[in-house]
């Protein structure tokens, strides 16, 4: 049974606790997300949060807190290279250290496939991710995502190519 989360828009008041979980898992973290450093802090969680309080252009990427019913910031899944002509974006997500292996991340990516079907007309969300970044092709798996390929140099982390898995959700038309 997925858990219960509630995926919402950024508040003002969420920077002491988007801060706080991503401390909590920085060291998971910084494998895969380039911008969680050893030197990330408060400064860059404001930056980051004020950034997402804005309007939205039309192709403006999506971010969104994932949080837990007591209001936890468990995480963060957003959408980025919106593409409205082919109705596609790509989904991005991470999970704080403390709450990974109970489902939050494939329930809120669950949610953000059916959310940009019904709000921006998306049929095709994808998700890349390193061939050693297993977290997050099971959280992709679990979504109900397909493995489409694997790509050859896709990412750079740590001034290093990875080889990339290219996970694709469909709705269907």
């Amino acid at each position: 049974m997925p858990p219960a989360i509630e995926v919402r828009r950024y508040r003002s008041d969420d920077v002491a606790a988007v801060n706080d979980a991503v401390i909590e898992s920085r060291e998971a973290l910084s494998q895969w997300m380039p911008w969680c450093t050893d030197q990330y802090g408060r400064p860059d969680t404001v930056a980051w949060v004020e950034a997402q309080l804005g309007d939205w252009g039309p192709s403006s990427d999506r971010n969104f807190v994932i949080a837990g019913t007591s209001g936890d910031v468990l995480g963060a899944i957003g959408l980025k290279g919106i593409d409205h002509v082919n109705g596609t974006a790509e989904a991005g997500y991470w999970v704080r250290t403390s709450a990974t292996g109970r489902g939050v991340g494939s329930a809120a990516l669950v949610w953000l496939c059916e959310w940009a079907a019904k709000e921006l007309a998306l049929h095709r969300i994808e998700i890349i991710a390193s061939v050693k970044n297993r977290a997050s092709q099971r959280v992709a798996e679990k979504a109900g995502a397909v493995r489409e390929a694997v790509l050859a140099k896709r990412l750079v982390l740590h001034n290093e190519y990875h080889d990339a898995v290219l996970y694709a959700r469909l709705r269907e038309l």
